[in-house]
């Protein structure tokens, strides 16, 4: 208040007004200066844009999927088909179901289930595990097609794949192939020709369908009885 009442008396002291005037328009262009360059310094801020996930980032963060795993053993396929849902699957292998959870398989008969045991190690091909080997591979040739699918071909060192799969050291000279299909940013299947290995399991065939769609596996250990 005391400050207009200055700026009050100034103006109409004759002596003083061209000295007020002159102050007041300082002060005014003052405010107009700090105002606009507080809003360019705005306008002048750097934009973070989220990064768009990259089709492999997706892959390893897939938290529901079903799947068919087809594994070729001495020219024999063995068939896996079941519904992953966060760390939990439920399959189907050799006409008998199923349940995955905490490292542990148990089979389900009928109300009750137990521990069971198959011979293929499925938690090596789920996507947030297979995503480790699936980083950094080389690419060899690239097929688009009308509807966006992209089947790219792969080279990959064949101790990569055997260290990860057998949890066992190796020392071989060369590499095996491995095809990936990908369409919306999703990768829909997988092929590991392991022919250059020479062992009994000369194939592995993935497939995913109806991706991050899954709203709950179909079995509640509550409505069985768990028998040893």
């Amino acid at each position: 208040m005391n400050f207009i009442k200055s700026i009050k008396e100034g103006l109409k002291n004759p002596k003083t007004k061209s000295l007020t005037m002159l102050g007041i328009y300082f002060v005014f262009f003052l405010f107009v200066f700090i105002l606009l360059n507080s809003a360019e310094n705005k306008n002048n801020e750097p934009i973070i844009e989220e990064k768009e996930k990259s089709t492999i980032d997706n892959y390893q963060t897939m938290e529901s999927y079903q799947y068919k795993f087809n594994y070729i053993n001495n020219g024999l396929s063995n068939i896996i088909e079941g519904t992953y849902f966060k760390d939990t699957t439920l399959f189907n292998y050799n006409n008998n179901k199923y349940y995955f959870e905490n490292d542990l398989i148990y089979i389900i008969n009928n109300d009750s289930y137990s521990l069971g045991n198959i011979e293929h190690n499925i938690t090596k091909l789920f996507s947030k595990n297979l995503y480790n080997i699936l980083v950094d591979l080389k690419e060899v040739s690239t097929t688009t097609y009308n509807d966006g699918t992209k089947e790219i071909n792969y080279v990959m060192d064949s101790n990569k794949f055997y260290n990860y799969y057998y949890e066992n050291i190796s020392n071989y000279q060369n590499n095996i192939g491995v095809k990936i299909v990908k369409k919306d940013n999703n990768i829909n299947s997988i092929i590991f020709d392991l022919t250059n290995l020479n062992i009994s399991l000369s194939r592995i065939e993935i497939e995913y369908y109806n991706i991050n769609n899954i709203s709950n596996l179909e079995f509640n250990k509550d409505n069985y009885t768990y028998r040893e």
